[in-house]
């Protein structure tokens, strides 16, 4: 979790992600909505042999020419282990 305030914190900090945990994807899980200056999509984090290491929501605002003024990400819970 972070924050991040314009381009070049937001670049600092994906590449704080991407060294801590190298060679993750994330993946949108199907449409972006968009809806009243507002988007919502579904995202998974993947890992290099394919598995599935969680998943979550993002809900950003939109300015009037449509750049990103904020987003904020929401991860599911975990799901329990199989036993």
């Amino acid at each position: 979790m972070g924050y991040a305030e314009g381009r070049d914190d937001l670049a600092d900090y994906i590449g704080a992600a991407q060294s801590f945990a190298p060679n993750i994807a994330f993946e949108r899980l199907g449409p972006l909505l968009h809806a009243h200056g507002h988007v919502n999509y579904r995202w998974r984090m993947v890992a290099p042999d394919g598995s599935v290491m969680m998943t979550g929501n993002n809900v950003g605002e939109l300015s009037p020419d449509g750049l990103f003024l904020s987003m904020t990400g929401f991860w599911d819970p975990p799901t329990p282990a199989s036993a």
